[in-house]
C-alpha cells in the first residue's frame, strides 16, 4: 500500500518550513482520513489549552479510535510541531515531553495491548510506544544532566519522513498496520 497522491499533495500547498503548526493539521488530517477510514476508525482532533502556567501555546493533538462495536477507545494519537522545532534543542525536549505527558494521560484504562504516539516534527517523525503488559514507554527517557546541558530529545529520534516515498512512508505504513492489527485481535 503507498500513499494516494492526494494525501502527498496536501502537504505542498503551504510552506513546509513555516513556524505555524496550525498549517500541518488539515494535511495530516487528510492523511490520518486514509489511514484510519471512518467505516472503522474515528480520528479526533483535540485542543489543548496552555501546559505550563504563563504560556499561551495551544496545541492540537489527533486522537484515533477505534469505532468497531459501541465503544469507543484510543488506539493511537498524532501530536504535531512546526518543521523548525527539529533544529532546536528545547523546542524537541519539550515535544519529547509532551508526548510523555499525552501517554500518562491516555494509558489509563487502555484495551490494547500497545499504545502507539507519532511525535510529528514537520513531516519527519518518531514513534512512540507504550507496552501495557510491561508498561514500558519507548524511546526511553533520556535524563537531564544536573550539571551540563545535554540533548533530552536527539533530532535523530525524528528520523522518518512521511513524504518520503520510501523508506518514511514504509515506516508510516508499516506502524498503521500494526495499530490495526490489534485493533482487529479485539
Amino acid at each position: 500500500m503507498t500513499l494516494p497522491t492526494y494525501v502527498s499533495e496536501r502537504f505542498h500547498l503551504f510552506d513546509r518550513n513555516t513556524s505555524d503548526e496550525s498549517q500541518w493539521y488539515g494535511p495530516v488530517n487528510t492523511l490520518l482520513g486514509y489511514l484510519f477510514p471512518p467505516q472503522q476508525y474515528e480520528v479526533a482532533p483535540q485542543y489543548k489549552g496552555p501546559v505550563y502556567p504563563g504560556s499561551v501555546e495551544f496545541t492540537t493533538l489527533y486522537i484515533v479510535r477505534s469505532a468497531r462495536g459501541n465503544t469507543k477507545h484510543p488506539i493511537c494519537f498524532v501530536e504535531i510541531k512546526p518543521a523548525g522545532h527539529l533544529h532546536d534543542l528545547a523546542a524537541r525536549a519539550t515535544a519529547d515531553r509532551q508526548m510523555r505527558e499525552r501517554f500518562d494521560h491516555l494509558v489509563e484504562g487502555l484495551i490494547i495491548p500497545k499504545l502507539i504516539g507519532f511525535s510529528a516534527i514537520g513531516s519527519r517523525f518518531a514513534v512512540y510506544e507504550y507496552n501495557g503488559a510491561s508498561r514500558e514507554l519507548t524511546p526511553p527517557e533520556i535524563p537531564r544532566d544536573p550539571r551540563i546541558v545535554n540533548d533530552t530529545a536527539p533530532a535523530g529520534r525524528w528520523a522518518h519522513d512521511f513524504l518520503d516515498a520510501g523508506d518514511g512512508e514504509a515506516k508510516l505504513l508499516e506502524v498503521v498496520q500494526s495499530i490495526r492489527d490489534l485493533c482487529d485481535a479485539l
